[in-house]
This record gives structure tokens, C-alpha cells and sequence, in this order.
């Protein structure tokens, strides 16, 4: 157990295609285990725009084997006078792992 690093860069979109843009995210973790994912991933979120995902997020997650997956939830009532949350999972070399943390998420808006 212990502090771990967290950060990703991700290309995403938001409202069918009207907002694109990245995402880019780093913080801390308090957990066990070695996990890292390098391969493909998929997010699913409320955000009805890039900006609803920038900010201070709350996690939690974990994985085993092949497969991790994180969900997060923002402080901030910035979607739509809600709570902006993300729902993610995906494959990457591993040993069993979780972990809980925080992260400030920034956007670069591309359309």
C-alpha cells in the first residue's frame, strides 16, 4: 500500500460530436498494487460539454489481470447544477490493484 501518481491525456467528444477537444489529468492515489494500462480504454460520462470535465475529481478503481476500470465524481456542481461523474474502463498489463485519490483535470477545447 501506499501513494501512487495518476495522469492521462484522452481525446474525447461530448454532446454527438457538437464539442471535442482532450483532456488532460494528473493527481494522487492512495492503494495497493501495480497496475498500468496502456491500451485502449472507454469512458462514459454525464458531461454535456468539454468544460464540465475540467476540474477536481474524486476516484476510485481498480484491476486484475488484463481489465481495470475507475469511476470518478466532481465536487463542483458544473453539469448542468450536477455533479459531473466518468465511468472508465480498460485493458493494460497488471497485478491485482486498487486505489482511491484525487485529480484536477484541465481541457484543451479543439471544435
Amino acid at each position: 500500500m501506499g501513494l501512487v501518481p495518476k495522469g492521462s491525456v484522452c481525446l474525447v467528444e461530448t454532446n454527438g460530436y457538437q464539442h471535442a477537444g482532450l483532456t488532460y489529468t494528473g493527481g494522487y492515489g492512495y492503494g495497493f498494487g501495480l497496475g498500468a494500462s496502456t491500451g485502449p480504454s472507454i469512458e462514459i460520462s454525464n458531461a454535456n460539454q468539454l468544460s464540465d470535465l475540467g476540474g477536481p475529481f474524486v476516484t476510485a478503481g481498480g484491476g486484475y489481470g488484463a481489465a481495470e476500470g475507475e469511476f470518478a465524481v466532481s465536487p463542483d456542481e458544473a453539469c448542468g447544477g450536477g455533479h459531473t461523474w466518468t465511468a472508465s474502463g480498460g485493458i493494460g498489463p497488471q497485478t491485482p490493484n486498487g486505489h482511491v485519490g484525487a485529480t484536477n483535470t484541465g481541457t484543451v477545447p479543439l471544435w
